[in-house]
């Protein structure tokens, strides 16, 4: 994945998280379904 990127991974209907490389060697993973909204990431963007 690019650095300062993200891709979302769709395990099934219910399960999904996002994974990030917000900088180099390093990498994140968080669930994708929004804590406040309850919408699930469809992609992962920067700002």
């Amino acid at each position: 994945m690019p650095l300062n990127g993200g891709v979302v991974v769709h395990f099934d209907d219910e399960t999904s998280v996002v994974v990030a490389q917000p900088a180099k060697g390093t990498c994140t993973a968080f669930d994708a379904k929004c804590t406040h909204q309850v919408w699930l990431c469809s992609e992962a963007t920067t700002t």
